[in-house]
């Protein structure tokens, strides 16, 4: 990534941290590096994906994780996607 890509990334976390606050659902977390990101700019985070195979990075960093397929996934009020 290019320091010019970096900044606008940067930016943009800061320009959506200040409608805060906020929950951001990282959707296919992977590393949860996104999520991660968020809750740096002082958003409540969690993320989702379908395996289970990054989920240690996520978690270390006090991201709660949801496995699930996207078809079959409920909001935590029971909604359907």
């Amino acid at each position: 990534m290019t320091a010019n890509a970096r900044r606008t990334q940067a930016a943009l976390f800061d320009d959506l941290a200040a409608f805060e606050p906020m929950h951001v659902l990282d959707v296919g977390c992977g590393t949860g590096k996104a999520a991660w990101l968020w809750q740096g700019a002082a958003c409540l985070s969690s993320a989702w994906t379908r395996t289970s195979g990054w989920l240690t990075l996520p978690r270390d960093r006090g991201i709660a994780v949801e496995i699930a397929a996207f078809e079959t996934w409920r909001t935590p009020g029971g909604n359907s996607t």
